[in-house]
């Protein structure tokens, strides 16, 4: 329950260490229509506020105003008159601020907020057309998506086609590189047996005729430089038979 503005006064700056019910107190010793007194929010600091004090009696708020002072604690506070927001009328037929709907004179049709102009009432539609414009509706849109469902399909199908291309790519370039090794691998094999077989032993017994030949010319002549080429030719049967 609220009284009017008329019935309200504002007492400010009233230092917060005297309560909201010492304010009663003192001001119920004055008057005798209190209502109600409570802190205004929005005046709060860390000193002081102000306080709004209600009253039934109109003489009394008066006689607060006139005065224009209040004793409360032994110091005097303000005492003004309380003004209340201003409320704007804007009739909801023309859309013009002050006055309302009921006493309108501009216009006799309510107008639109957005464009001004005059409302208009949308069109019945019956329910048969309602229902065939949501059959179309749903048919286009059951087209729409079985033609992207196959599209979907197609493209999924081109994806897994040039993966298994790859794969198999990938599968004939191994095999290719294996019968490279192993074709290599027999190439050497072949040739280290043909050495094995064939050159070394021709190697080591045309060496052999060599020394042998080489021993019965010493016998029979002495050089020292035959003797250097008897060695050398030792030499190379000794690393022939090892090898």
């Amino acid at each position: 329950m609220r009284v009017t503005p008329q019935h309200t006064v504002i007492i400010k700056w009233v230092n917060n260490s005297f309560t909201d019910d010492d304010v009663r107190e003192e001001l119920n010793m004055k008057f005798e229509s209190l209502f109600s007194i409570e802190s205004m929010q929005g005046t709060m600091n860390e000193r002081n506020r102000h306080i709004k004090v209600e009253m039934f009696n109109k003489k009394e708020c008066n006689k607060l105003l006139n005065s224009g002072k209040v004793n409360l604690g032994g110091l005097m506070h303000s005492a003004d008159e309380f003004l209340p927001s201003p409320r704007i009328l804007i009739c909801n037929r023309c859309n013009l601020p002050g006055h309302t709907k009921k006493t309108c004179s501009n216009s006799d049709v309510d107008l639109c907020r957005r464009c001004g102009l005059k409302t208009t009432i949308h069109p019945i539609i019956s329910s048969a057309a309602v229902t065939d414009n949501l059959s179309e509706t749903i048919k286009s849109l059951s087209e729409d998506l079985k033609e992207e469902k196959e599209r979907h399909e197609a493209i999924q199908k081109q994806i897994e086609d040039k993966y298994m291309t790859n794969v198999q790519m990938m599968t004939q370039t191994w095999m290719f590189v294996k019968q490279m090794k192993q074709t290599q691998e027999m190439m050497i094999s072949s040739m280290n047996k043909t050495l094995n077989q064939v050159m070394f032993p021709i190697c080591s017994k045309s060496t052999d005729i060599i020394r042998i030949a080489i021993t019965k010319l010493k016998t029979r002549v002495r050089n020292l430089e035959i003797d250097d080429v008897v060695e050398i030719v030792n030499n190379q049967v000794t690393y022939i038979d090892k090898a």
